[in-house]
Parts: structure tokens; sequence; C-alpha cells
């Protein structure tokens, strides 16, 4: 099946008008035997058994994806076969100037037949091609008159700048001098010529009927160009020893063209006719014109294919591999029975697609070898896209079936197309006529080369991406890891390895003698080995990166010769809880090992495994500890480190310990610590006992002597209520959580005079707070209700005035806390107390009355313990705490008053003043981890300094009854508060 022209025909015509020629003397029954695709005869597929394509198909390897160039004349568009599969940019190329595509004329099935075993979609039963699911470029060109070389050598540049990563060419020059002509006559000047003829056009200084120009421009594009090789065994048995047209290129060279593997003859000569040799004029091979052409560059890039027979014997036109034997390579052409070469048979043929779209059976040809290696091509460079177009071509040759007669190079070349085996990778490195190293950049893609790979040569692995070796590989050259990652789960024992830095040996197989700046993952999967059938070295850039397993196994590696550690790194993943104060092996080697790591990590527990290693006699070994610092290692205050040394004491298993263990970095385990203290309890505590001074001032105030504008007397009683709302905050420490709290609250009082110079008084009050930690360590909340009971009095004593007083309060305490391991509740009581005392010295000032004053106040907190539910592992369980402060103050207050006349009188009051406290200010709470030991967290501490300002006015309605309305702040060194307050009052 040869394309035919005068300028690129196979083979000689079949029938008048350039038509295709499949064997000498039989192209017109060719294509006979039509009949239905859904009707065929066991075996009519014979050729995909032959190249093992149904094993690939089965495997789901298709060539998805892959663009396949197919140079010829067209195809059937509409046929069912290609259907959704042909490119848009498909475009024709001839002289008429005609941009399409498709088959001019019904008997244009050449074109049809080969895109059909190249990518017949196989639908229905139908024509299946070696790739069903590839995808196809059709350049078109013209096999009529006119210039068809430079047509076939446009389409094929358009199908490699469209972006076919393969093309197929199943024509070539016809074998000169030719046995027929055009008309399909016997030529009386047909001779059997002794070398192969090459035409030159000294015009335009180029090969005539060769497409040497674009197949290098295919070639500078990594595409690779798969040609048949000719059909013209019966009428040129001696230039057919070798391939045709550009299968041929590579074999042109200046050696080759000196020892007569071929001649040139001048196309361009007055009466030169092709088909007459008496007007050949041969060229020199010493002249300049062609004693340079080299074309042997081409010799990666393009596959030559020769046909065989349902036997695998070559046919009987077939041309031959000869000295092209490197790049050549056998797959089914079919053939006809030599005994009935009238009529033919079909059982030495195979299905395609025949004229007008209906499927044939009588079909022969290098035409139809050639699309099966076109279509493993595509198989090969889908499931490798990181392959070049040399690679592929390497991966198909070297995998082809070589076994008995076609063992034979100068026939069969490589051997039979292996399809099944292509899909698996390269079958040898450093193979005869190929390089010494397959240098393979994956380019961020994963392959696996299941092979059993053989050879002198040896493998380079570049790029990202990861590439496995899964076969019993014999080749003994060098493998190379200079980039990303070799996974070895077969064998490389008889080849020497290297692992570049940055690079990755990875695997459960075999290796040979290895040396490693990169990166060494034995196993690959946790308690896997991986065996080095040789001497081991780890450089001091050298990475040995292992894994523990659920089963507290570790990756390792199996020696069979020494291991020598100069530095390097062990990095061991999966160190969890359940595996300290074991050891593992991590390298059992058969004649000692000698040297250590400079580093060893855990990725897993960094920051609170302890990893150590030692050399015993052939084992190096390795433990599993804890790191001496604890969780507390990394607080970032003294809370977290409390928490941190009580998760310490925790056992493994539990969830606390787990997770912070289990921590990657310290940023980690510091949130994981910050919510286990707990501050909020003491905080709470401390906030409760220095929040009695709202309480004291309100008593205070009352117990004064009476303010300008009020009733004169000091004797009979009087009773009052107060409304109070406030708002503060108070700052974080670093440690504890910065809080904000809110509160409201009513008190109720009454008082009398029991001497001319003492009132004695008592109230009763009642209000709730909440109080949110805000920064570091948000997420907790209380609310707080509760009442408490006072008495107050105030004496005058000569001068001086006398206030004093004290409290007794309970309040019910809910809090919770986000603790990442739930939500923690608590619910429990605290009891506050208080009492104070303040003495001053009014004077007159006009109408108003200024009094400095001083006072001392004493107050207490005792919260009881608790217990918290919703956290699990993350509960809190607290002791009785309590926190209680001396304090003094410092200020001076001031009123007067206007008369309003019928409307009363109206009074304003002042007062400044500077509190000092003593003593440890730091609330604390001793608790305890669900079962940890007892640890201390401490709250927020109070201001040390603070100062007091008020402000208020009063309107005295009546001569008894009065209302007020205040404002209270306090600026403290830890945080402010900011209280309303108002009172109605009235004396009896």
């Amino acid at each position: 099946m040869a394309k035919n022209d005068p300028r690129f025909p196979q083979a000689a015509a079949a029938s008048p008008g350039r038509r295709f020629r499949f064997i000498p003397k039989l192209g017109a029954l060719a294509l006979a035997q039509v009949f239905s695709p859904l009707a065929m005869a066991e075996g009519d597929d014979w050729n995909l058994a032959r190249v093992r394509a149904n094993e690939t198909f089965h495997l789901g390897k298709t060539g998805a994806g892959v663009l396949v160039g197919v140079v010829d004349d067209g195809i059937f568009a509409d046929d069912p076969a290609f259907a959704g599969r042909i490119d848009p940019r498909s475009a024709g190329f001839d002289d008429t100037d005609n941009a399409r595509f498709q088959a001019q004329a019904a008997t244009d099935s050449h074109g049809s037949m080969v895109a059909g075993i190249i990518a017949g979609s196989g639908r229905n039963g139908d024509v299946r091609g070696v790739a069903p699911d590839a995808r196809l470029l059709v350049a078109r060109y013209d096999d009529g008159s006119g210039d068809g070389e430079d047509s076939s050598s446009r389409a094929t540049r358009h199908a490699v700048d469209a972006g076919a990563r393969i093309i197929n060419q199943s024509f070539g020059p016809p074998p000169y001098p030719r046995l027929r002509d055009d008309d399909g006559e016997l030529n009386s000047e047909h001779a059997v010529l002794g070398q192969h003829i090459i035409e030159f056009d000294s015009r335009r200084n180029t090969l005539q009927k060769y497409d040497a120009e674009a197949v290098s421009y295919a070639a500078s594009k990594d595409v690779l160009v798969v040609v048949a090789a000719g059909n013209e065994f019966g009428e040129q048995p001696v230039a057919s020893l070798n391939p045709s047209g550009n299968g041929m290129l590579p074999l042109i060279t200046p050696e080759n063209t000196r020892r007569g593997l071929y001649r040139f003859v001048d196309a361009s000569a007055p009466d030169h006719d092709a088909d007459d040799p008496e007007t050949y004029t041969y060229i020199d091979p010493d002249d300049a014109r062609v004693s340079g052409l080299d074309y042997s560059p081409l010799k990666s890039s393009v596959i030559a294919v020769v046909a065989t027979d349902r036997d695998n014997n070559i046919t009987r036109y077939s041309n031959r591999c000869g000295d092209a034997w490197q790049w050549c390579i056998a797959a089914p052409g079919g053939d006809q029975d030599a005994e009935d070469e009238g009529g033919g048979s079909a059982g030495n043929s195979y299905r395609v697609i025949g004229d007008g779209g209906e499927r044939a059976r009588r079909v022969a040809g290098t035409s139809g070898a050639a699309p099966h290696v076109a279509g493993a091509a595509a198989i090969v460079r889908g499931a490798f896209p990181f392959l070049t177009a040399a690679q592929t071509q390497e991966t198909l040759l070297t995998t082809a079936n070589d076994t008995g007669r076609l063992s034979d190079r100068r026939t069969y070349g490589r051997g039979l197309l292996d399809v099944e085996r292509a899909s698996r990778g390269p079958g040898a490195f450093g193979a005869e006529g190929f390089g010494r190293f397959f240098d393979v950049d994956t380019q961020g893609h994963d392959g696996v080369f299941s092979n059993d790979i053989k050879g002198p040569g040896g493998l380079v692995k570049r790029g990202a991406g990861t590439l496995e070796l899964s076969g019993a590989n014999t080749f003994n050259g060098d493998t190379i890891v200079a980039g990303g990652t070799l996974k070895v789960t077969g064998s490389t024992a008889a080849s020497k390895l290297n692992v570049r830095p940055g690079a990755t040996l990875t695997g459960s197989g075999t290796v040979g003698a290895t040396a490693a700046d990169g990166i060494v993952v034995p196993g690959g999967a946790g308690g896997r080995v991986l065996t080095v059938a040789g001497d081991f070295t780890l450089g001091p850039q050298g990475v040995i990166r292992s894994t523990l397993a659920g089963d507290g196994t570790l990756d390792r590696l199996a020696v069979v010769g020494s291991a020598s550690l100069n530095g390097g790194t062990l990095q061991v993943n999966g160190v969890n809880s359940s595996l300290l104060g074991r050891q593992f092996t991590l390298i059992d080697t058969g004649q000692g090992a000698s040297g250590n790591f400079d580093r060893v990590q855990g990725d897993a527990a960094p920051l609170f495994s302890s990893i150590s290693t030692s050399v015993q006699d052939r084992r190096l070994t390795v433990s599993v500890g804890r790191n001496p610092g604890g969780f507390g290692a990394v607080a970032a205050n003294a809370n977290q480190r409390a928490a941190g040394k009580a998760a310490d004491t925790l056992r493994a298993g539990n969830p606390v310990f787990e997770r912070l263990f289990n921590a990657t970095d310290a940023d980690t385990a510091r949130r994981t610590l910050a919510p286990l203290a707990g501050d909020i309890h003491p905080s709470v505590n401390g906030m409760l006992a220095a929040q009695q001074a709202q309480t004291r001032a309100i008593l205070l105030d009352r117990a004064a002597p009476p303010r300008a504008g009020a009733a004169d007397a000091n004797g009979g009683a009087g009773a009052w209520g107060e409304y109070l709302n406030q708002r503060g905050n108070l700052a974080g420490d670093g440690n504890a959580a910065g809080l904000r709290r809110g509160g409201s609250g009513l008190i109720f009082g009454a008082d009398t005079a029991v001497s001319p110079a003492t009132r004695l008084g008592g109230a009763l009050s009642f209000g709730n707070a909440s109080v949110n930690t805000r920064g570091t360590g948000a997420g907790q909340r209380a609310g707080i209700g509760g009442a408490s009971v006072s008495a107050y009095g105030s004496t005058e004593a000569g001068a001086a005035n006398l206030r004093y007083g004290a409290t007794l309060g309970m309040h019910d305490v809910k809090t919770r806390r986000d603790t990442g391991f739930g939500r923690a509740n608590a619910k429990y009581r605290t009891g506050a107390a208080q009492v104070f005392g303040v003495a001053g010295l009014p004077y007159a000032i006009g109408d108003a009355v200024v009094e400095p004053y001083a006072g001392l106040a004493y107050d207490h907190a005792r919260s009881g313990s608790f217990k918290e539910s919703g956290a699990g592992a993350a509960n809190l369980r607290g002791s009785r705490a309590a926190q209680g402060n001396l304090s003094s103050t410092l200020g001076v207050r001031a009123h007067t008053a206007w008369d309003l006349g019928k409307d009363g009188k109206l009074g304003v009051h002042g007062q400044a003043g500077w509190q000092h406290a003593y003593g440890n200010v730091t609330p604390a709470t001793r608790m305890r981890l669900g079962d940890s030991a007892a640890f201390t967290t401490l709250g927020l501490p109070r201001s040390r300094d603070t100062l007091l300002v008020n402000a208020g006015a009063t309107w005295h309605y009546t001569r008894d009854g009065s209302a007020s309305l205040g404002y209270g702040g306090a600026f403290g060194d830890r945080g402010t508060d900011h209280s309303v307050r108002l009172n109605l009052g009235w004396r009896f």
C-alpha cells in the first residue's frame, strides 16, 4: 500500500492515472472484496494481534490526546471511524489551490486506509486502529501533475506547525526504472540495477522526490516521522535491500556516497527519463553538489517500516531494512498468496477502509505497515508525554520482537513491532545505534517503565516528576538521578546509581551500588525495604528520609555490601507517641556500617521528639524519645509553660498529649497550649475582688455628711436606691488574655442617726456582669450574677469626718472556653468581702465645701472548686482560689449647691483620688488538665495604681427628696472602668 505518483510513488502504477500501488502487478486487486464491518470473519484483524495492540487497548492505553499527522491523499471525513477526532486545522496542499483535506474521489481511499489503521475508532465492531483515541491532523498533498514534492513538503510542515507529534508518510519514489509506465504498460527499458537511484535536481540544488528539508524541520520540532519503506522488491530486488524515500534519508552521508551505496543522477539533464537508464547522467560522488550531503542526524527522528505477512515473514514485495536497520522496524502489511496472483487470497490481508468508505480485506503494502508504527508511537507519546521524538523512536525500536527469524537485522531491522511492550517504556538502554544514556526529563509528569530493560547503557533521570522502574532490569550502565524522583520497585542491581543533590531515589526494589548526595527514601511505604546490591555511600549533602508505619516498622535500607555515612541528614517521618522508647533498624548491611549523620530530624514531631542514631556492628539503628524540654519548651508565656508541663504528665494516647506531640512547629504548639491554661478562672476571681470598689464608692458616698443643698438636719432616717451601669477593660499582660467586662446592678439602703455624731445604715445589692477575653487567649467567656449585703456608717470626730463600712457577697459564675477540643463549661460560686474606712477634713469656702481625705480598704474574693465539662481531655479541674489586697486612697472631694427657689436646690459634686494596691495583685488558680499533674494559671493582675474620678449633680426637689446622676471613672496602669450612677433618696 504505497502512495504512487511520478514524483512520490512507492511502486509502479496499478492503473492509468496515478493511483495507489500495494504489491507489484496486483495493485488492481488491492481493495477488492467489500463487506459490512459487522459481518467480519474471525481473524480479519490479525494485524492488531500480531503487534499486540489488543493487549494495549485492554490496558486503557489508546493514544488519547495525541495528535498524529497523516500526510496522504485525504480521507473520507464523514466516515464514522473518524468521528470527533479530525483536527480542525486539517488542510489540503495541491497545485490547484484546493485547500480541502477530504479525499477528492471515492477511489481516493489510501489516506482513509492509513488513518483507519492509525486511529480507527473500532466502535460497534468497526475497523479499530492501533491508537483508537488519537486525534488526526490530515494534510492532503497532490499526487497529480505539478510540483508534488513541494506539496508533500508543505503538507508535512503544516502538520508540524499544527502540533502533530507523529507524522505518517505512506508514500515514496518509485523503483526507477519502473516495470510499468503510467498507463500500466510494460516498460521496455526496465532493468534491474545494482544500486539505488536518487534523482538530484541541479537547478534547485536539492534531492528530487524526497522531503529532506521538511523531515529535517519536523526533527527540529521534536516530531517523529514514520515512513513506509517501499514495495519495490519485485521490481528492483537489489536497490530495495534498503528502504526508499524519506526512510532512506539518514543513509545519505558523505561516506555512503563515496562507497556507492546509492547513485545520484542529474534529473535536470537534457533528455533525462527516469524510466530509461540509458538517459541517466550520473553525478560523481566527489561532485560538490552531492559530496557533502549528510542527513544522518535524522536517524533518531525517522522510522522506516517494512511489511510482514500473517506469519510474520517479510512479504514478497517489501523493501528490506538493510543498512537502515538501526531505524527500521517491521509491521503487518499483508500479502497475497503466491499461487493465486490472479485472484489473490483474503487470508493474508486484514480489514481496512476501502473505496468510498467501504470496508475491504484485500490489502498489501508497506503503506499499511507504517501506520501501525505511527499508532504505536501515539500510544507511547500518550503514555509518556515527556519522551522526545528520539526517545519515542528508541522505545519503539528497543521493544520490537527480535526472536527467531525476526532477528535478521538486514531484513526486519529491530524486529516486529510490539505495541504492548512499547507502551511500557524502553526495552534496552545503550543498544547498538543509540546513545550510552537514555537521558529523560519527565517535565513534571509521572511515568512507569515496566519492561525488563537490558543493554550496556544507563539512565539519566531529570526534571520534576516521578519515573518508576518496575521491571527486572539488567542494563549495566550507570543510573544518574539528576532531578525529580526515581522510584525503583523492580531491580537495577547491575547498574551503579548516583543520586545528585536535590534529586530523590525511592522504592522497595533493588538497586546497584549507590552514592547519594540527594534524597534517599527507602521503601516508599511504611515498613518496606530498598535493597542495595553493593555498597552504599551517603555524602555530606545527602538525606535519608524514612517513614515509621502505624505498626511500628521503619522503612529501611538493606545493603549487601558496606554502608558509609559521611554526614548528611536523617529525616524520620511518622513519629508518634506510641513509638517512644523504641529502637528500629534503618540500615542493615552485609559488611558493616561506618560514620553517622550530621543532623537528625523528624517531620512529624520535630519539637517534642528526640531521634537518635547509633551504629551497632552491621546495623545503624534509630531510637525515638522525648525532647527533654517538654511541651513547655515552646511556650510564649508562663501560663502556656505551666500547661505544657502539665501536659507532659499525660499518657500517650491522650488527645491533648497527641496533638501537642504531633505539632510540627512552635506556632501550632502554642496555639494548642494557649486555651489549655484557663486563665479566665483566676482573672474572674481577681476582677470580683477589685470590682468591690464600686460598691465601696457608693456606700462611702452615702455615708458622707449631707452635701450643700441637703436638709440641714443630721437626725432622722433616710432610704435610697441606686442603679449602676459599668463598662471596662483590662489589658492583657502577655500571659493572661485581656478582659472586656460590662455589668449593671441595683443597690438599696437605709440609714439613721444613732447619736448626734453617728449615722449607721445597711444596704442590699443585686447585679450581673459579663466578661469576654480578647487578644491572645480569646474565646473565653464568663457570666456572673450575685448579691451582697453591706453595713456602713459615719462619725463626726471633731473637725474630721470618719466613714466606714463592710460588704459580704456571693456570686454564681458560669464560664465557657473554646479549647480546640470542644467547648469547656463550668459553674461555681465565688464569695467576696471587703472592709473599708475613710477620714476627711472638710473646709468651707464660701458656699462650697472642699474635703481632703485618706482611706484604707481590704477586698477579698474566694472561688470554689470546679470541674469543667464538654471539652473531653481539655477539661480543667480547679481548686479553691483566693485573692485579697490592701489598698490606700488619697484624694479630695468638693461640693456646692444653688437655690432654685420653688424648684428646690441643685448641688454638684466632684472627686479625684489616687489609689494604690499593695501585695500580690496577680490572681492565681491551681488546676489540673484531666489527670495531669497540678499546675498554676495566673490571671490578669489588677492595676497597681489608679486615678479615681467622679462627678455628679443632685437635685433636691423637696426638703426630703433627692435625685442624683453621676459618672465615675477609674484609670489604672492595667485598664479602665467607666460607670454611670442614678440615685434616688428620701429622708424621714
